[in-house]
């Protein structure tokens, strides 16, 4: 059961086609995901610090994803 959560998480992140081909990010931002706001950032308004700084966000929140799955597994 723990693989399936996290392989749900992992796809649930990676989900960057639907919303760019929907919507591009919605009316007022409202389906723009973390993924959509880094391409975002960086090729649409030419903001290269800011779309780093969100990629290591985006790094920093699957890593402890990462690391909770570790531990629960670990523990069975």
């Amino acid at each position: 059961m723990s693989t399936g959560v996290l392989l749900s998480t992992i796809w649930a992140y990676n989900s960057f086609t639907l919303p760019i081909i929907m919507t591009g990010g919605g009316p007022l931002r409202a389906t723009e995901i973390l993924g959509l706001f880094i391409f975002k950032q960086a090729f649409d308004a030419f903001d290269f610090g800011a779309a780093a700084a969100a990629s290591i966000i985006l790094f920093a929140q699957i890593l402890l994803v990462i690391v909770f799955y570790l531990r629960v597994v670990e523990r069975d």
